[in-house]
């Protein structure tokens, strides 16, 4: 005799009325403010801007309030862009769909295989026990380790990814330590440490993050002028040196570990390495393989190969020497963020000078003239603008709404727009302050670790010291190479 089904559980919502309403509601209420600020700038008398222009900026507008708000995924306004551009005839649907099909696309879905197979392989967590059990034998050695570390694996990975594959390493960890989730001063420090650690560093490379390669398509698409993989990263690389020794000099001043023996921590890394065995054979064909694509990349602007079909020849090897499979690929690609990156290409082309000349009404309106007179107000004010709203939006979104306006800057001040690249898209991965800012921050807040009051003491400390970094590193490095700082004539 079989029994009778359970009956469903009954679950009370006690929260107050209006909560509850509001959750309910906020969806709709954000898109309806949405298509009424859509509408609204559409039918607005404004001066001194071209009807398509106009519409360009009823379409941004309505973007940028559904990225801010999230009414609809990411993913999901990228697809309205591209819906939205022939049907206010801003461009045919010849053109917009053929910006779907850019390299940059291209190269972050090579990029992601690439970097899906590091670590389905198993090379990206021995790599990173190798270096732990090597350079953690202190407390304050373990826990610049794990920062460094989580630095450098996100030059080659998505941050994101990198977090994910150290997370449950550093908890094993933390509880061979016996470090009390939320007491333990050392049990934060290394938590953060992974968490900034791989935001700082994945704004070396295009591999890191994909804004990066966004705002230089952005960039290539508007003015023709591309930036290649090792001139991005040496542009890059000294605002992550600051940034780290910023960050370490943090992390030793406000979480100084109180334990004084990491030999229980050291026990534990080295069970996992005899538990992993010899490097396998899909490990050291992984490895090759990456290399090569690396190498690939470094020397691409200099034999005339494009990023992206280095990208893609390397992740077609992978699937020829059957180190992945497609269903591994589609376990840890974003196929959402690859749409997302087309409809952001696609806005950022439509809101080109050359097309409508929306970025430059915006540009005017929305920044003071007397900036234009100097170039260093200028990136500043352009990276302050980055560093906050990435605080609460996606930095995708921040580089889609912010290079178009900064490239148009660029051309006012008669300087590099290359220079607008690194002012946008740097500061733009750099989230410190909120748990929901960042991937990174979100995974080692779930862990009871860092709590919120470390995010906001902590958090802003470093973004002040962010916004510093990336001035520096303007006017004596970008400026000294490229002209940056000359007033407008």
């Amino acid at each position: 005799m079989t029994s009778p089904p359970a009956s469903p559980r009954l679950v009370i919502d006690t929260r107050p009325l209006w909560r509850v309403l509001f959750s309910r509601t906020s969806h709709w209420l954000a898109m309806l403010l949405a298509l009424a600020v859509f509408a609204s700038i559409l039918a607005a008398p404004l001066q001194g801007i071209t009807p398509p222009a106009q519409r360009t900026l009823a379409i941004f507008a309505l973007c940028a309030m559904c990225w801010a708000t999230q009414a609809i995924p990411l993913s999901a306004t990228g697809l309205l862009v591209l819906a939205l551009l022939p049907i206010c005839g801003v461009m045919s649907p010849e053109e917009t769909f053929s910006l779907f099909g850019s390299r940059a696309v291209f190269f972050i879905l090579g990029a992601f295989i690439i970097a899906a197979a590091v670590m389905q392989s198993g090379l990206s967590s021995r790599f990173a026990m190798i270096i732990l059990s090597r350079f953690g034998r202190t407390p304050t050695g373990l826990m610049l380790s794990i920062t460094v570390l989580a630095a450098a694996l996100s030059h080659l990975m998505p941050e994101h990814a990198v977090a994910a594959m150290l997370l449950p390493i550093v908890i094993e960890i933390s509880r061979a330590l016996r470090l009390r989730p939320g007491a333990s001063r050392m049990g934060s420090g290394m938590f953060l440490g992974l968490a900034w650690g791989a935001i700082i560093g994945g704004i070396a490379t295009f591999l890191g993050g994909a804004r990066n390669v966004l705002a230089v398509e952005i960039l290539q698409r508007t003015t023709g002028q591309s930036i290649g993989f090792l001139e991005f990263w040496r542009a890059s690389f000294p605002v992550v040196l600051l940034m780290l020794g910023a960050l370490i000099g943090i992390l030793l001043t406000m979480f100084r570990p109180e334990i004084v023996s990491t030999g229980p921590a050291q026990e534990v890394l080295r069970a996992r390495l005899r538990q992993m065995g010899r490097m396998s054979l899909e490990e050291r064909m992984t490895g090759v393989v990456l290399a090569v694509t690396v190498i690939g990349w470094v020397v691409s602007e200099h034999v005339h190969l494009d990023i992206a079909v280095v990208a893609l020849a390397g992740a077609v090897s992978l699937f020829a020497l059957r180190v992945i499979s497609w269903q591994d690929v589609e376990r840890h690609v974003n196929w959402g963020i690859i749409l997302m990156y087309g409809g952001a290409i696609a806005l950022g082309q439509a809101m080109d000078s050359e097309h409508t000349g929306a970025a430059e009404w915006l540009a005017r309106s929305v920044l003071s003239d007397s900036l234009f007179a100097h170039s260093i107000l200028t990136v500043i004010t352009l990276a302050a603008m980055a560093l906050l709203l990435t605080e609460g939006l996606s930095n995708a979104a921040v580089v889609a709404m912010i290079m178009p306006i900064a490239l148009d800057v660029a051309l006012r001040l008669d300087v590099d727009p290359a220079l607008m690249v690194y002012a946008v898209a740097l500061p733009a991965g750099l989230a410190f302050t909120l748990p929901i800012a960042s991937p990174p921050n979100a995974l080692v807040h779930s862990t009871g670790h860092v709590r919120m009051r470390h995010f906001l003491t902590a958090g802003p400390l470093i973004n002040v010291i962010s916004l510093v970094a990336v001035t520096l590193v303007a006017i004596f490095h970008w400026g000294s190479i490229l002209g940056l700082f000359e007033a407008t004539p």
